[in-house]
C-alpha cells in the first residue's frame, strides 16, 4: 500500500491504525460524507475547512496549518462520546510525526502538532443523511494540523 499523500489521508490512516478507535469504527472513516448504503455506526467523516501557508521573502516555507473537521457519527449518544475520547487520546497534542509520500508524489509531511481547536468538540443536532428516517448524533471535532511539506518547490528554502 502506498503511503498517504495528503494530511487527510495521513489522519485517516492514523485513526484506522489506532486499535481503540478502529474497534469502534471498523475502518468506517470517510471523506466529506457517509457514502450511500453505509448503515453501520459509529463512523467518522472528515473534511478540510481551511489552509494557511507560511510565506517568507523567498517564497513558501513549507509550513502549513490545515484545519480539518471530524464528525463522529453514532446512533447512541454515549457511544459517540466514547469514540470521541478514543480519537482525542490518539490525536490531541500529537507531535513530530513524519509521513513520507512515495513516487510519483514524493511529498513528505512532518506533522509538527495536532490540536483540537476552540470551541473543542461540540454536538451538532444534524441527523444522519439517510432517507430511511434513521437518526445519528454528530459530534464535531475541529482540528488544526500544523505540518511541514517537503517538496521540490521548497527544498533549500
Amino acid at each position: 500500500m502506498a503511503a498517504p499523500v495528503s494530511v487527510e489521508a495521513a489522519l485517516k490512516a492514523r485513526l484506522i491504525a489506532d486499535t481503540t478507535v478502529n474497534n469502534y469504527v471498523a475502518g468506517r472513516i470517510f471523506p466529506v460524507a457517509i457514502p450511500t448504503g453505509v448503515k453501520d455506526y459509529p463512523c467518522i467523516t472528515y473534511r478540510r475547512t481551511g489552509t494557511d501557508r507560511e510565506q517568507q521573502s523567498r517564497g513558501a516555507t513549507g509550513v502549513v496549518g490545515a484545519r480539518i473537521e471530524l464528525r463522529i457519527w453514532s446512533k447512541d449518544y454515549e457511544e459517540n462520546k466514547l469514540v470521541f475520547d478514543a480519537v482525542r487520546k490518539e490525536l490531541d497534542g500529537l507531535q513530530n510525526q513524519v509521513v513520507a509520500g512515495t513516487a510519483p508524489n514524493t511529498t513528505t509531511f512532518s506533522i509538527r502538532r495536532v490540536t483540537i481547536e476552540p470551541p473543542g468538540e461540540h454536538d451538532d443536532p444534524e441527523e444522519s443523511p439517510y432517507s430511511d428516517g434513521s437518526v445519528a448524533f454528530a459530534l464535531v471535532v475541529p482540528l488544526r494540523i500544523t505540518h511541514t511539506e517537503t517538496t521540490a518547490a521548497n527544498i533549500g528554502a
